[in-house]
């Protein structure tokens, strides 16, 4: 427990993507937490659209997407301009 409490989300120096830590399972009980969490993020991408206004004119996709991607992943991203 002290190490999955310690190093679970830690990054290493190099390291692109954090470390994931957790109890070993068998293979049923993993098979099982795998469909639990491609549930569990199917239910969670429902209805995950935003509006967001007044950013100024100049204001480019990559801006923006370098903005959000901070809060999850970006599928798609439209820029309206005022006529």
């Amino acid at each position: 427990m002290k190490a999955f409490e310690e190093m679970h989300g830690k990054l290493l120096p190099g390291a692109v993507k954090p470390l994931y830590v957790a109890p070993g399972m068998n293979k049923a009980k993993r098979e099982k937490a795998i469909k639990h969490e491609a549930t569990k993020f199917k239910i969670s991408k429902k209805r995950c659209n935003l509006f967001v206004k007044n950013f100024p004119d100049n204001t480019t996709e990559d801006d923006l997407k370098k903005l959000f991607e901070p809060f999850g992943l970006i599928e798609s991203l439209r820029i309206f301009y005022p006529p």
